[in-house]
């Protein structure tokens, strides 16, 4: 059972992606330099900046798609690139911002792609939590 949280009392939030040192070059340039940031359950962020400065790029980063230059990224204090790929797309969604999908899907069925790291290696469903979504 669980117990209610006392008035006062803070909320412990744990912290849930830690960036270390972190560099990103492209086209032999650096776009983002030593940064350093943690990432708390419960938060909300945003990132800003013109065209071109590389606010996707870092998403890529951070997701694991694209290596960094240099530094560390732990997601739950594991090395994220140490992770297999299942393991990171079970953990890590991310969704472009980009309006076009070469596939022709039902919302239903776009949202049942982010299960595919959750399937068997046969592509059946393990247990009911895909048609759980659904409903």
């Amino acid at each position: 059972m669980l117990e209610e949280r006392q008035k006062n009392q803070p909320i412990k939030k744990e912290i849930v992606f830690t960036v270390n040192c972190l560099d990103i070059v492209l086209a032999n340039q650096f776009i983002i330099k030593d940064l350093n940031v943690a990432f708390s359950s419960g938060q909300v962020w945003g990132i800003l900046g013109p065209n071109g400065s590389g606010k996707t790029t870092l998403l890529h980063v951070l997701t694991g798609l694209h290596r960094p230059h240099r530094g560390q990224i732990l997601l739950n204090n594991q090395d994220l690139f140490q992770l297999s790929l299942v393991e990171r797309a079970k953990r890590i969604g991310l969704l472009s911002q980009e309006p076009e999908w070469p596939f022709h899907q039902t919302v239903i069925e776009f949202a049942l792609t982010g299960r595919f790291p959750h399937r068997s290696s046969l592509g059946w469903i393990k247990n009911g939590d895909d048609k759980k979504m659904t409903e």
